[in-house]
């Protein structure tokens, strides 16, 4: 399922990439808030509010982009159950990190 694939790599960005959010940073609290007022048994909403927000930062769409399809198309499995973990898995570990890393001073980006 492409929503759970989003979540799960928007994460990963975030926990091992920090320097590419330098410019949107700020704005991860905005992020999580939007985040907050979703089930987190529904992934389409929570992979629309993360592209959505995406959208203001251009080089964040291209990574997330990039990143979702260089780690391959594993395989995800959407039995109810595991698919419902994995969601709430998923989108705990992305707002989890929002607010851990935002206990953190500004990442520097990164020069090419």
């Amino acid at each position: 399922m492409e929503a759970l694939r989003i979540i799960k790599k928007f994460g990963n960005l975030l926990a091992d990439n920090p320097s590419i959010f330098a410019e949107a940073w700020q704005d991860l609290p905005e992020l999580d808030k939007n985040l907050g007022k979703l089930p987190n048994n529904q992934p389409l909403p929570i992979a629309e509010a993360i592209l959505d927000w995406c959208e203001k930062y251009p080089h964040l769409q291209e990574a997330l982009k990039r990143h979702r399809y260089e780690l391959g198309d594993e395989e995800i499995d959407t039995s109810d159950k595991i698919s419902d973990e994995m969601m709430i898995k998923n989108i705990t570990f992305v707002r989890d990190i929002i607010k851990t890393s935002q206990q953190k001073p500004s990442p520097q980006p990164k020069n090419d």
